[in-house]
Order: C-alpha cells, then structure tokens, then sequence
C-alpha cells in the first residue's frame, strides 16, 4: 500500500479523534473556569466575613455550656456553667456529683436517649442545685467520632426569666404566711424600720384599735395618734436597735371607741417584701389588770396574808402582810422559798404540816 493511500485512508479518523480532543479541551477548560470561579469567590467570601472567635463566644454566652461524657462526666464547662453550680472544679465531676440523687437516674434515662437515637432533645427541667430550686431550658445534642458512633453530648441550658418553682414556693409560703397573720387572736403590725409606716396589720389590730385597713396603711403610731406616752415609743425604738427585739413592754394605747387600753408589747426584726421591717405583738391585758386590781384591793381589805408555792423549784410568792404577820418586812425574807416556810414555822406545827401537805404529784 502506498504512503498517500494510506494517509488518504487514514485521515477521516484523524479528524474525528482532532474533533473529540477539541470538546475534551473545552469541557476541561469550562472546569477550570469554574473552579477558578468558585475559589474567587470562596476568596471574596473569606475577606468579607470577619473572623469569628468561637472560643470567645462560647466562653462569655448567657447559657452553660457543657460537654459530657457517655457516662455523664464533665469534660468541658463554660464560665456560666461554673457559676450555676458555684463550682470552679465542675470538670471532671459527673452528675452523681452535681445532681441529688432523685434526679441522676432522669439525666441518665436522658443521655442514654441521645446515645441511642443520635438525636438531640429540649426539656423543662425542675431541679436542686447546691439546695436551691431551679427551673432550666436545655438542649442536650449528640457529638459523633469520625466512625459516626456517638462518644459525647453537648449539653445546653439557661434559666428562665422568672424561676417557675421559686415563685411557686414564694407564692404557697406567703399565703401560708397571711394566713397564720390574719387568723392570729394577737395583735399584730408590721412597720418599715426605716420611717415607721405600718405596711401590713391583722385582722385583730383592726378590732382592737378601732380603724379601718386603708386608714392604717402607710401612716405611723405617731400619725394615729396611739402612744398615750411617748417616753414607751422611744424604749422601744431604743430596744429594737440595740438588742433587734424588745419584750414585754408595759404600755397603754389610745384607741378609737375603748378609750385607753393597757397593752403587753413584744417584737423582731424581719425582712418584709425585701424590707427591714418591725414586727410588733401585742396581748390586751386591760381586763386581767383589772381582776388583778380588784383581787389587790380585796385582799388588802381583808388584811389577809397571801403565799403561793412553786413546788418545782421549792418558790415561795408571798405579799406585803404575810411577811408582816411574821414580824418582817417582805424585803428582809427575799429570796423566800420553802426552807423560808420551814424556818419560820413553829416544831411541832412543822411536822403535822409537812405530813399533810405531801404534793400529789408523781415523782
């Protein structure tokens, strides 16, 4: 075969393999083009958006941050997870250590979830820290290892604006509170420390004194007008600042329609809606007074000598005329007990007497 018979033959095929090179080149040049493409702008994308500190973020975010372990152990908290629990050294510490015990077997159902489902899950949960009540939005999300097997969680909670449980148990122990108060037979009245306002009364303050709740609110004893002397408000300002509680302070009250009424007084120091406040009580002892009194004006009427044995501590309470039946003043037989009885009774009268006047109490 001849040389131009064989490039003759030879050249369809020569343009056929030219023209399929051709597209070769530009399916090859059309790739470049858009890798080239994507990379400037992956390269413009890069100078436009800022770098971002992660570390930073995580580190000074509102929520605690945590990763954990199958087991529940802390590998990893933030600085907000540290102070939830009041614990610098909460890694490396599992939910045994964080949790009371009520709650470990919850969290472990929890996290065993998210193992098996790989799937993060969202919870309320009401729980103890370090003895306090708190309420929790959390998330807890699965971490896989490059086998795609699931070998920690990340774990993410934050507070609530306002504590559910907290204000709960606030709310059940201020009924409770008010209804201890109201239903008390004592007097009772809470005053600001600060300028001696009455911001709260009982129901027994209002039938004592006399006066209706709004016209008590917000004023002072002095305002009302119920210090019949004013020396007994200063002691007891005087005793609530020196010794914050005062007892058994003798003193009369004016009030609206009884007139003057002699009053036994007792109190504390309290905080009172976030408020240094004054709790005062008082006991009407206008009426046993009076029986008292008349009792006195009986007995010194008929000049009789009075004693009273304390058994227990072998006491004797006598009056003025019984140490005057015996020759002394009350002044010279103090302290009086029983020995006192004994010394001054006749022998013979003793013995009888201590025979018939044996306690009939059990030893």
């Amino acid at each position: 075969m001849s040389p131009a018979r064989l490039n003759k033959s030879s050249n369809p095929k020569t343009k056929e393999q030219e023209k399929r090179l051709e597209k070769i080149k530009d399916k090859s040049q059309t790739r470049r083009s858009v890798s080239q493409g994507v990379k400037k702008k992956s390269d413009l994308v890069k100078k436009v958006q800022p770098k971002v500190d992660y570390q930073s973020l995580v580190e000074n975010s509102l929520n605690a941050l945590a990763v954990l372990d199958r087991a529940g152990k802390v590998l990893y908290s933030n600085q907000r997870g540290m102070e939830i629990w009041q614990d610098p050294d909460i890694v490396g510490k599992t939910i045994f250590d964080l949790f009371p015990p009520e709650y470990v077997k919850r969290y472990q159902v929890a996290i065993q979830h998210v193992i098996d489902s790989q799937t993060a899950i969202f919870d309320q949960v009401q729980t103890v820290i370090r003895g306090d009540a708190m309420v929790f939005q959390l998330s807890m999300s699965p971490l896989k290892d490059k086998n795609g097997q699931v070998n920690k969680l990340v774990l993410n909670a934050w507070t609530q604006a306002e504590d559910i449980l907290a204000r709960n148990v606030e709310t059940k122990s201020n009924e409770r509170f008010q209804s201890l108060f109201q239903s008390s037979p004592v007097i009772l009245g809470i005053s600001r420390d600060s300028d001696h306002r009455f911001v709260e009364i009982n129901k027994a303050f209002l039938d004592f004194f006399g006066w209706e709740r709004d016209e008590i609110l917000g004023k002072t004893a002095t305002d009302l007008g119920i210090w019949v002397r004013k020396t007994d408000r200063q002691r007891l300002f005087d005793e609530f600042a020196e010794n914050g509680s005062i007892t058994n302070l003798d003193t009369t009250f004016r009030t609206r329609y009884k007139g003057e009424r002699q009053v036994l007084l007792s109190g504390t120091v309290i905080d009172f809606n976030n408020e240094k406040c004054l709790l005062i009580q008082g006991m009407d002892i206008t009426d046993q007074r009076l029986i008292k009194d008349r009792l006195d004006l009986a007995v010194k009427g008929a000049n009789a000598g009075l004693w009273e044995w304390h058994i227990p501590d072998g006491r004797l309470e006598i009056n003025d005329r019984w140490a005057e039946m015996f020759g002394y003043e009350k002044a010279e037989l103090d302290p009086v007990t029983i020995e006192t009885w004994e010394k001054l009774c006749h022998p013979d009268d003793l013995k009888n007497n201590l025979s018939s006047n044996e306690p009939p109490f059990p030893e």
